[in-house]
């Protein structure tokens, strides 16, 4: 890698609307009362931090296939503009492995290389951590009613990490 390159790592999830039940602690004796909505509802997410700076970029999503996959690529390839070469993490997803994905990476392979993960090993990608503490710390103590409330709350969340972000880095340097 040259110094001017640039390494990412990336993954997708998803943030569910309907309750769930983690682990509580309750007086000895009485059983706790959980209370359920019975709502519905996700936003699905693609993300990408940068290895030396922690920077995060974030597009909310449908679902994954490869146009969706293809148009990250694209907003990434516009970022970070054609005098850097992206070198990208991704997990073997089959929106990442699909054929109209590889014509694409090969058509920018001068600005653009992808490197696969092997398979099941959610472990080797630091962005998984951002996902579970967003979920853990973000999600789960709250409740949402609708999707957009959700959206909202991410969002706003995942703003605070577009900037060059020392958290963010520092979760990728202890990984690679």
């Amino acid at each position: 890698m040259e110094e001017n390159d640039v390494l990412l790592i990336s993954d997708e999830t998803g943030f569910e609307i309907n309750d769930k039940t983690t682990r509580h602690y309750y007086y000895r004796g009485i059983t706790p009362k959980a209370v359920k909505s019975g709502r519905r509802g996700r936003a699905n997410y693609i993300g990408a931090i940068n290895y030396r700076t922690g920077q995060l970029h974030v597009k909310q999503i449908g679902r994954l296939n490869a146009s969706v996959f293809i148009t990250f690529l694209e907003h990434l390839l516009d970022f970070y503009g054609p005098n850097q070469h992206i070198y990208l993490i991704v997990d073997n997803a089959p929106g990442h492995t699909a054929k109209m994905v590889s014509t694409f990476v090969s058509s920018y392979s001068h600005r653009l290389t992808l490197f696969f993960l092997p398979k099941y090993s959610p472990d080797l990608n630091p962005i998984e951590l951002l996902w579970r503490c967003t979920k853990q710390d973000l999600i789960y103590p709250q409740s949402f009613d609708r999707v957009s409330d959700l959206t909202r709350v991410v969002d706003n969340y995942f703003d605070s990490f577009t900037v060059p972000n020392p958290v963010l880095q520092s979760l990728c340097h202890g990984f690679y």
